[in-house]
């Protein structure tokens, strides 16, 4: 199994990210994060969805699913912009 099946998440991307979602933990950012989750990945949609359903803070659970999503999303498109022109 290829341990190396997620990307790495480098610090860049994690700092970009957190300065992003400064302070857009309301609703309606929310529901339009997962409108695009439910697009391009309807299963971890399902699974943020009911997972934040069963816990006390559902709009803090269905956040953190969000920003692990962006995470892996950015970190995955930057790996393949330095593949596809080489900038490695």
């Amino acid at each position: 199994m290829n341990k190396d099946l997620l990307p790495r998440v480098s610090i860049e991307i994690s700092a970009s990210l957190e300065h992003e979602l400064t302070g857009k933990k309301d609703a309606a950012y929310i529901k339009q994060q997962l409108k695009i989750i439910q697009k391009e990945n309807p299963v971890l949609h399902f699974w943020i969805k009911s997972f934040s359903k069963k816990t006390k803070d559902k709009k803090g659970a269905a956040f953190c699913g969000i920003m692990v999503f962006k995470l892996l999303r950015i970190q995955a498109e930057c790996d393949r912009m330095e593949t596809e022109i080489k900038l490695i």
